[in-house]
């Protein structure tokens, strides 16, 4: 310790710590946002780890439904219950801005999305003990021009979440370039922020039919037992006591047909980033050639992740309040989904799965409507990547060509996410959509013509305003003759500044439980029947989990998407590892679930090289 005048010792302050924790609930969408925020932290000097050893747990929440409310509000309660300082970000935090703040103090911060380009900055103020004002909400769909085509550059000065991750546009490759490569680093342990960070009511969930009263007008009931600000009959949600305890909720993966189950297989906030792991992902030289610097850095190791293709909706879905928060509908260039491709590629990403509002708008607002329809065999031609997904097709917008460039593209999963959300016509168009049963029976003859075992999953809402008995028994009608892989259930609950909530006569909640449960059972029992349909026949599943001791595998085949669809289990395969991509022969089922045996390997895992750190999104070791 140096001296200073008159001998007297100087104590030199250290530098201050500034770590932080990033918990995702939500959906897939959201986890590209947790990662482009990541990114930026790193690039601030941030260091991006565990929640036992972070300074600020970073929440980014999810404002989808009811039951989503309740999660996020619930996780912010836990999350201040450990004594560090908590930031809320995400769908719920850009909704209701100043209104949680003041109705959630245990919070330091509320940002919106446009605080996510200074998201560092802000967490400095807020360790620093400096006042941050609360978001203060304003309906994004007013912030882009009304012609889809007038939007592209007007976007460029707004913050889109999950449109940043490459850090320089200008550099990133055109489609065919041999420049689209691979390069990054090594990605942090499969844990994440908050292992199995996907929470009940996100769109691809299961049963989300919530209950309760609320402590805000705008937040009906979205504070959950165990705290001495909920009220009466709320919804279960994570344990105040537990550090986030069961973030994974109902509909999670491995619940079958969308029905809710128990708690998560970790606790929440354990192993943010896993033990030794390295925390991942910047620039830099790769396996196979050079990828722009990405603003984005992996929050999981495993081999899938997503890809947002687009944000925002411009459909007006009378029951959904996205698009009020999300804004209008917004592509991102092709040349940034290829260099995103490239750069996931190289931290051992083998499977890419494509998000947004709505995948089946991408490119209307870049001159071309069949622009995904080019774009998908370029993704799929990617090294490294062996399996391209799509989620989220609208099916009032999927198009014959488009059934094909699923369908029938090498490298492209066979697998038609479609929200049906309903099969009645007079429920539908209360819901302001289109469809019935026989026009989405159409649909799926036309799918299943092209090809013959694709995987079909969809969400259905039930309990809307005016639903009678006639609707419910043609929702049964459509779901047994649709014989869908996966189908998710939503209690319906009105959602503030939508159509829908005005509408009458509405449902009690106690039918509309009751009818969550009714359709969750038969989906349930229809989604073991389709899993037992596939027995004998031949699947490529992706390595996700090895056994340590018998040449056990799980995974995913083409029809499983992460966290709703279940998995496949394949024995007999010795030397196997994650990432890799092999074939078996389904022997049997379990529920959603499939039982195989190893018949070979199609495509063997390659070994990640680690990039050299950048400024955007360098690495970082895990505390």
């Amino acid at each position: 310790m140096p001296a200073g005048p008159a001998g007297k010792v100087v104590r030199v302050p250290a530098s201050p710590s500034r770590r932080v924790a990033v918990v995702t609930l939500g959906c897939a969408r959201n986890e590209v946002d947790s990662e482009e925020l990541a990114g930026r932290l790193t690039a601030g000097g941030w260091e991006v780890g565990d929640a036992g050893s972070a300074d600020v747990l970073l929440v980014n929440t999810c404002g989808f439904v009811e039951a989503a409310k309740k999660d996020s509000v619930d996780t912010l309660l836990a999350a201040a219950d450990t004594g560090k300082k908590v930031v809320a970000v995400g769908c719920l935090a850009e909704r209701y801005g100043a209104e949680l703040a003041a109705s959630l103090p245990e919070a330091d911060a509320v940002l919106g999305f446009d605080a996510y380009p200074e998201i560092g900055a802000r967490l400095d103020d807020v360790l620093a003990g400096r006042a941050v004002p609360a978001h203060r909400p304003q309906d994004r769909r007013r912030l882009l021009p009304i012609s889809p085509a007038d939007r592209p550059a007007a976007a460029g000065a707004l913050a889109v979440p999950g449109h940043a991750s490459v850090a320089d546009p200008g550099r990133a490759p055109a489609p065919g370039s041999p420049r689209r490569g691979a390069g990054a680093a090594a990605g942090p342990s499969r844990t994440g922020a908050l292992d199995g960070t996907v929470g009940p009511g996100s769109p691809r969930r299961g049963a989300g039919a919530a209950a309760g009263p609320s402590r805000t007008g705008a937040l009906d009931g979205a504070v959950g037992p165990g705290s001495p600000r909920r009220g009466a009959g709320v919804a279960a949600g994570p344990s105040r006591t537990g550090a986030l305890d069961g973030a994974v909720g109902p509909g999670s993966r491995r619940r079958g047909a969308g029905v809710a189950a128990g708690p998560s297989r970790t606790g929440a906030l354990d192993g943010a980033v896993g033990p030794g792991s390295a925390a991942g992902g910047g620039a830099g030289p790769g396996v196979s050639g050079w990828t722009p610097p990405m603003l984005r850095r992996r929050l999981d190791d495993g081999p899938v992740a997503p890809v947002k293709l687009a944000s925002g909706c411009d459909r007006r879905c009378s029951f959904c309040a996205i698009p009020s928060f999300r804004g209008a509908f917004v592509s991102r260039p092709p040349e940034d989904l290829l260099a995103e491709a490239g750069w996931l590629a190289a931290t051992g990403v083998r499977e890419i799965v494509l998000v947004s509002e709505n995948s089946t708008s991408y490119g209307k607002d870049l001159g071309d409507r069949r622009l995904l329809e080019a774009v998908l065999p370029e993704l799929a031609a990617v090294p490294g990547i062996v399996r391209v997904r799509v989620c989220y097709l609208q099916p009032a917008e999927l198009r014959p060509s488009l059934v094909r460039a699923i369908g029938a593209t090498p490298g492209v999963a066979g697998y038609f996410d479609l929200s049906f959300q309903h099969a009645s016509e007079p429920v539908l168009r209360r819901m302001r959509r289109f469809g019935s049963t026989e026009a989405f029976l159409g649909l799926l003859d036309q799918v299943r013509a092209v090809r013959p075992d694709a995987g079909v999953r969809s969400n259905v809402i039930v309990g809307f305003p005016g639903e009678g008995s006639a609707d419910i028994a043609e929702l049964e009608r459509f779901l047994i003759a649709g014989r869908l892989d996966a189908v998710g259930v939503f209690g319906y609950s009105d959602e503030e500044g939508t159509e829908a909530a005005s509408l009458q006569p509405k449902l009690a909640r106690r039918t509309v439980a009751g009818r969550v449960e009714r359709l969750s059972r038969l989906v349930e029992e229809l989604a073991a029947q389709r899993a037992e349909q596939r027995v004998g026949s031949a699947v490529d599943v992706l390595v996700e989990c090895v056994s340590d001791v018998d040449g056990t595998v799980e995974g995913r085949a083409e029809h499983q998407a992460p966290e709703a669809d279940g998995s496949t289990t394949v024995h007999g395969c010795p030397g196997a590892r994650v990432g890799d991509l092999v074939r078996a022969r389904v022997t049997g089922s379990e529920g959603v679930d499939l039982v195989a045996e190893y018949t070979g390997t199609v495509s063997p895992a390659e070994p990640v090289r680690a990039a050299s750190p950048a400024a955007a999104g360098g690495r970082a070791a895990a505390s």
